[in-house]
Protein backbone atom coordinates (compact mmCIF):
# COMPACT_ATOMS: atom_id res chain seq x y z
CA UNK A 1 0.00 0.00 0.00
CA UNK A 2 1.00 3.50 -0.52
CA UNK A 3 2.05 5.78 2.35
CA UNK A 4 -0.42 8.85 2.98
CA UNK A 5 2.67 11.10 3.70
CA UNK A 6 3.60 10.60 -0.10
CA UNK A 7 0.58 11.45 -1.04
CA UNK A 8 0.15 14.88 0.42
CA UNK A 9 1.56 17.08 -2.25
CA UNK A 10 -0.02 14.33 -5.34
CA UNK A 11 -1.94 16.39 -7.76
CA UNK A 12 -4.42 13.44 -7.80
CA UNK A 13 -5.02 12.90 -4.02
CA UNK A 14 -8.94 13.03 -4.84
CA UNK A 15 -8.58 9.76 -6.57
CA UNK A 16 -7.67 8.02 -3.78
CA UNK A 17 -9.71 6.97 -0.23
CA UNK A 18 -8.47 5.62 2.51
CA UNK A 19 -9.47 2.43 4.28
CA UNK A 20 -9.83 1.87 8.26
CA UNK A 21 -6.10 2.14 9.02
CA UNK A 22 -5.96 5.19 6.99
CA UNK A 23 -4.04 3.40 3.79
CA UNK A 24 -5.00 5.17 0.60
CA UNK A 25 -7.30 2.76 -1.95
CA UNK A 26 -7.62 3.64 -5.41
CA UNK A 27 -11.05 4.97 -6.24
CA UNK A 28 -10.38 2.73 -9.87
CA UNK A 29 -10.30 -0.37 -7.22
CA UNK A 30 -14.30 0.51 -5.71
CA UNK A 31 -15.47 1.20 -9.24
CA UNK A 32 -14.48 -2.55 -9.92
CA UNK A 33 -15.68 -4.14 -7.54
CA UNK A 34 -18.82 -2.07 -7.13
CA UNK A 35 -19.37 -3.61 -10.83
CA UNK A 36 -18.65 -7.34 -9.93
CA UNK A 37 -21.12 -6.76 -7.15
CA UNK A 38 -23.85 -6.11 -9.72
CA UNK A 39 -23.01 -8.43 -11.99
CA UNK A 40 -23.14 -11.08 -8.88
CA UNK A 41 -26.25 -9.59 -7.80
CA UNK A 42 -28.43 -9.84 -11.42
CA UNK A 43 -27.31 -13.67 -11.71
CA UNK A 44 -28.70 -13.95 -8.60
CA UNK A 45 -32.08 -12.47 -9.37
CA UNK A 46 -32.02 -14.60 -12.75
CA UNK A 47 -31.80 -17.48 -10.78
CA UNK A 48 -34.12 -16.76 -8.91
CA UNK A 49 -36.61 -15.69 -11.52
CA UNK A 50 -35.98 -19.00 -13.14
CA UNK A 51 -36.64 -20.90 -10.26
CA UNK A 52 -40.08 -18.79 -9.59
CA UNK A 53 -41.35 -20.28 -12.94
CA UNK A 54 -40.29 -23.20 -12.54
CA UNK A 55 -42.16 -23.96 -9.38
CA UNK A 56 -45.57 -22.06 -11.26
CA UNK A 57 -44.87 -24.77 -13.87
CA UNK A 58 -44.93 -27.67 -11.15
CA UNK A 59 -48.01 -26.21 -10.04
CA UNK A 60 -50.06 -25.51 -12.56
CA UNK A 61 -51.71 -28.92 -14.36
CA UNK A 62 -50.23 -29.12 -17.91
CA UNK A 63 -52.97 -28.05 -20.60
CA UNK A 64 -53.95 -31.41 -22.91
CA UNK A 65 -52.99 -30.35 -26.55
CA UNK A 66 -56.13 -30.16 -28.79
CA UNK A 67 -55.63 -32.50 -31.60
CA UNK A 68 -57.01 -31.45 -35.21
CA UNK A 69 -60.25 -33.42 -35.91
CA UNK A 70 -59.54 -35.37 -39.16
CA UNK A 71 -62.26 -34.02 -41.84
CA UNK A 72 -64.86 -36.63 -43.91
CA UNK A 73 -63.95 -37.90 -47.21
CA UNK A 74 -64.86 -35.96 -50.30
CA UNK A 75 -66.67 -37.51 -52.90
CA UNK A 76 -67.48 -35.96 -56.33
CA UNK A 77 -66.13 -33.12 -58.54
CA UNK A 78 -67.45 -29.44 -59.52
CA UNK A 79 -66.25 -29.93 -63.33
CA UNK A 80 -68.99 -32.31 -64.37
CA UNK A 81 -66.15 -34.10 -67.12
CA UNK A 82 -64.36 -35.07 -64.32
CA UNK A 83 -67.53 -35.84 -62.13
CA UNK A 84 -68.77 -38.34 -64.69
CA UNK A 85 -65.82 -40.30 -64.33
CA UNK A 86 -66.98 -40.84 -60.26
CA UNK A 87 -68.29 -44.90 -60.97
CA UNK A 88 -69.60 -47.46 -58.50
CA UNK A 89 -66.20 -48.07 -57.49
CA UNK A 90 -64.89 -44.86 -56.48
CA UNK A 91 -68.44 -44.97 -54.47
CA UNK A 92 -67.60 -48.03 -52.81
CA UNK A 93 -63.78 -47.24 -51.85
CA UNK A 94 -65.67 -43.41 -50.68
CA UNK A 95 -67.95 -45.17 -48.17
CA UNK A 96 -65.80 -47.36 -46.40
CA UNK A 97 -63.65 -44.22 -46.32
CA UNK A 98 -66.34 -42.88 -44.41
CA UNK A 99 -66.46 -45.80 -41.80
CA UNK A 100 -62.95 -45.24 -40.97
CA UNK A 101 -63.35 -41.10 -40.44
CA UNK A 102 -66.99 -42.44 -38.26
CA UNK A 103 -64.24 -44.47 -36.15
CA UNK A 104 -61.96 -42.12 -35.60
CA UNK A 105 -64.00 -38.91 -34.80
CA UNK A 106 -66.41 -41.44 -32.28
CA UNK A 107 -66.61 -39.86 -28.90
CA UNK A 108 -65.24 -36.52 -30.12
CA UNK A 109 -68.27 -35.25 -32.65
CA UNK A 110 -71.71 -36.11 -31.67
CA UNK A 111 -73.57 -38.63 -33.97
CA UNK A 112 -75.94 -36.01 -34.59
CA UNK A 113 -73.58 -33.90 -36.56
CA UNK A 114 -71.67 -36.73 -38.61
CA UNK A 115 -74.41 -36.51 -41.64
CA UNK A 116 -73.98 -32.97 -42.20
CA UNK A 117 -70.32 -33.33 -41.57
CA UNK A 118 -70.13 -35.86 -44.39
CA UNK A 119 -72.65 -33.88 -46.99
CA UNK A 120 -70.24 -30.88 -47.00
CA UNK A 121 -67.68 -32.91 -48.47
CA UNK A 122 -70.34 -33.76 -51.14
CA UNK A 123 -69.99 -32.49 -54.73
CA UNK A 124 -71.20 -32.97 -58.50
CA UNK A 125 -74.32 -35.32 -58.85
CA UNK A 126 -73.36 -36.68 -54.95
CA UNK A 127 -74.28 -33.24 -53.82
CA UNK A 128 -77.35 -33.09 -55.86
CA UNK A 129 -78.81 -35.99 -54.93
CA UNK A 130 -78.09 -35.26 -50.90
CA UNK A 131 -79.07 -31.47 -50.77
CA UNK A 132 -81.76 -31.51 -53.31
CA UNK A 133 -83.18 -34.71 -51.55
CA UNK A 134 -82.24 -34.99 -47.88
CA UNK A 135 -81.99 -31.85 -45.99
CA UNK A 136 -84.45 -33.03 -43.10
CA UNK A 137 -81.98 -36.23 -42.53
CA UNK A 138 -79.33 -34.57 -42.02
CA UNK A 139 -79.47 -33.45 -38.92
CA UNK A 140 -80.71 -36.57 -37.39
CA UNK A 141 -78.84 -39.98 -35.58
CA UNK A 142 -80.24 -41.35 -39.07
CA UNK A 143 -78.86 -39.03 -41.30
CA UNK A 144 -75.69 -41.24 -42.52
CA UNK A 145 -78.00 -43.91 -43.33
CA UNK A 146 -80.35 -41.65 -45.46
CA UNK A 147 -77.14 -40.66 -47.31
CA UNK A 148 -75.69 -44.36 -48.49
CA UNK A 149 -79.40 -45.14 -49.62
CA UNK A 150 -79.60 -42.32 -51.90
CA UNK A 151 -76.32 -42.78 -52.92
CA UNK A 152 -76.36 -46.29 -53.64
CA UNK A 153 -79.59 -45.39 -55.66
CA UNK A 154 -77.45 -42.80 -57.93
CA UNK A 155 -74.67 -45.13 -58.48
CA UNK A 156 -76.20 -48.50 -58.29
CA UNK A 157 -79.64 -48.12 -59.42
CA UNK A 158 -82.24 -50.93 -58.49
CA UNK A 159 -80.07 -53.26 -56.13
CA UNK A 160 -81.40 -56.41 -57.30
CA UNK A 161 -81.29 -55.21 -61.20
CA UNK A 162 -77.30 -54.54 -60.71
CA UNK A 163 -76.79 -57.68 -58.85
CA UNK A 164 -78.23 -59.81 -61.62
CA UNK A 165 -76.24 -57.69 -64.73
CA UNK A 166 -72.97 -58.11 -62.37
CA UNK A 167 -73.65 -61.56 -62.23
CA UNK A 168 -74.38 -62.02 -65.74
CA UNK A 169 -71.77 -60.20 -67.00
CA UNK A 170 -69.14 -62.62 -65.12
CA UNK A 171 -70.86 -65.69 -66.35
CA UNK A 172 -71.62 -64.73 -69.62
CA UNK A 173 -67.76 -63.36 -70.37
CA UNK A 174 -65.99 -65.21 -72.93
CA UNK A 175 -62.13 -64.70 -73.80
CA UNK A 176 -62.22 -62.42 -76.80
CA UNK A 177 -61.02 -64.05 -80.23
CA UNK A 178 -57.43 -62.66 -80.42
CA UNK A 179 -56.93 -61.73 -76.99
CA UNK A 180 -53.97 -62.63 -74.69
CA UNK A 181 -54.94 -64.46 -71.79
CA UNK A 182 -53.30 -61.61 -69.56
CA UNK A 183 -55.79 -59.20 -70.95
CA UNK A 184 -58.60 -62.67 -70.51
CA UNK A 185 -57.80 -62.39 -66.72
CA UNK A 186 -57.64 -59.36 -65.78
CA UNK A 187 -60.94 -58.63 -67.57
CA UNK A 188 -62.54 -61.43 -65.39
CA UNK A 189 -60.91 -60.54 -62.29
CA UNK A 190 -62.13 -56.52 -63.06
CA UNK A 191 -66.09 -58.18 -63.49
CA UNK A 192 -65.85 -60.12 -60.15
CA UNK A 193 -63.93 -57.08 -58.40
CA UNK A 194 -67.60 -54.83 -59.46
CA UNK A 195 -69.76 -57.45 -58.09
CA UNK A 196 -67.64 -57.87 -54.74
CA UNK A 197 -68.06 -53.97 -54.85
CA UNK A 198 -71.80 -54.84 -54.57
CA UNK A 199 -71.57 -57.24 -51.25
CA UNK A 200 -72.15 -60.07 -53.30
CA UNK A 201 -69.19 -63.10 -53.59
CA UNK A 202 -68.81 -65.76 -55.81
CA UNK A 203 -66.63 -69.17 -54.26
CA UNK A 204 -62.75 -69.26 -54.99
CA UNK A 205 -63.38 -72.29 -56.30
CA UNK A 206 -66.59 -71.10 -58.69
CA UNK A 207 -64.80 -68.40 -59.83
CA UNK A 208 -61.55 -70.58 -61.14
CA UNK A 209 -64.09 -72.98 -62.51
CA UNK A 210 -66.07 -70.02 -64.57
CA UNK A 211 -62.33 -68.34 -65.49
CA UNK A 212 -60.95 -72.19 -66.75
CA UNK A 213 -64.66 -72.98 -68.81
CA UNK A 214 -64.67 -69.59 -70.98
CA UNK A 215 -60.69 -69.33 -71.34
CA UNK A 216 -61.85 -70.67 -74.83
CA UNK A 217 -59.09 -73.72 -74.36
CA UNK A 218 -59.98 -76.69 -75.63
CA UNK A 219 -60.67 -80.01 -72.86
CA UNK A 220 -56.88 -80.79 -73.58
CA UNK A 221 -55.97 -77.84 -72.27
CA UNK A 222 -57.92 -77.44 -70.09
CA UNK A 223 -56.52 -80.96 -68.70
CA UNK A 224 -53.42 -79.17 -68.61
CA UNK A 225 -54.32 -76.44 -66.62
CA UNK A 226 -55.57 -78.76 -63.85
CA UNK A 227 -52.64 -80.46 -64.05
CA UNK A 228 -50.10 -77.73 -63.39
CA UNK A 229 -51.92 -76.67 -60.67
CA UNK A 230 -52.77 -79.97 -59.26
CA UNK A 231 -56.34 -79.76 -59.30
CA UNK A 232 -56.43 -76.66 -57.56
CA UNK A 233 -59.10 -74.75 -58.55
CA UNK A 234 -58.81 -71.42 -56.52
CA UNK A 235 -59.11 -68.15 -59.21
CA UNK A 236 -55.41 -67.17 -58.57
CA UNK A 237 -54.00 -70.61 -59.21
CA UNK A 238 -56.26 -71.12 -62.65
CA UNK A 239 -55.13 -67.67 -63.52
CA UNK A 240 -51.40 -68.15 -63.10
CA UNK A 241 -51.58 -71.68 -65.11
CA UNK A 242 -53.84 -69.76 -67.85
CA UNK A 243 -51.22 -66.96 -68.43
CA UNK A 244 -47.78 -69.36 -67.82
CA UNK A 245 -49.58 -71.90 -70.76
CA UNK A 246 -51.19 -69.97 -72.97
CA UNK A 247 -50.28 -66.35 -72.83
CA UNK A 248 -50.71 -65.88 -76.62
CA UNK A 249 -54.11 -65.47 -78.28
CA UNK A 250 -56.17 -68.45 -78.96
CA UNK A 251 -56.28 -68.07 -82.69
CA UNK A 252 -52.26 -68.34 -82.35
CA UNK A 253 -51.05 -71.83 -83.13
CA UNK A 254 -48.56 -71.27 -80.76
CA UNK A 255 -51.05 -71.56 -78.38
CA UNK A 256 -51.06 -75.48 -78.85
CA UNK A 257 -47.57 -76.06 -79.34
CA UNK A 258 -46.80 -74.66 -75.81
CA UNK A 259 -44.71 -76.45 -73.32
CA UNK A 260 -43.33 -80.00 -73.72
CA UNK A 261 -46.57 -81.84 -73.09
CA UNK A 262 -48.24 -80.46 -76.02
CA UNK A 263 -44.85 -81.45 -78.27
CA UNK A 264 -45.26 -84.95 -77.68
CA UNK A 265 -48.91 -84.68 -77.25
CA UNK A 266 -50.25 -83.25 -80.32
CA UNK A 267 -53.37 -84.94 -82.63
CA UNK A 268 -51.48 -86.74 -85.24
CA UNK A 269 -52.55 -89.28 -87.46
CA UNK A 270 -49.69 -92.51 -87.52
CA UNK A 271 -47.43 -93.28 -90.94
CA UNK A 272 -49.32 -94.58 -93.88
CA UNK A 273 -53.14 -92.93 -92.99
CA UNK A 274 -55.85 -93.24 -90.31
CA UNK A 275 -56.30 -97.70 -91.32
CA UNK A 276 -52.34 -98.05 -91.16
CA UNK A 277 -50.09 -98.39 -88.49
CA UNK A 278 -47.96 -95.65 -86.96
CA UNK A 279 -44.40 -95.97 -86.54
CA UNK A 280 -43.49 -98.40 -83.83
CA UNK A 281 -46.64 -100.35 -83.92
CA UNK A 282 -48.92 -98.07 -82.76
CA UNK A 283 -52.61 -97.34 -84.45
CA UNK A 284 -52.60 -94.93 -87.05
CA UNK A 285 -56.04 -93.25 -85.70
CA UNK A 286 -56.49 -90.06 -84.07
CA UNK A 287 -54.90 -90.20 -80.40
CA UNK A 288 -56.92 -87.32 -78.52
CA UNK A 289 -57.51 -87.04 -74.21
CA UNK A 290 -61.23 -86.29 -73.62
CA UNK A 291 -61.12 -85.90 -70.21
CA UNK A 292 -63.17 -83.36 -68.33
CA UNK A 293 -61.60 -82.62 -65.16
CA UNK A 294 -61.88 -79.34 -64.47
CA UNK A 295 -65.26 -79.76 -63.68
Amino acid sequence: MMNAEYLDDDAHFDQYEHDDNGEPVARGELLDLQVRLEAVTRRQDRLMHALREQRQQVQEPARPREEKLPEPPSLGHDDPEEDEKVSSKVYSIWWRKVQMWVALVEGRVEPVRYAALVANKLKGKAADAIWLGANDALTTLDGLNVIKRKLDNLFFGDQAAAICQNVNSVLEFKRPKGGTMREYVNEFRNRLQLLDNRGESLPLRTRGHLLLSNSGLSEDQKALVMATTARDLSFNSIADALILLFPLSVSSAQDTQQGSYWGAHTEGRGKGGGQGRGRGGGKGGKGRFNGNCHN
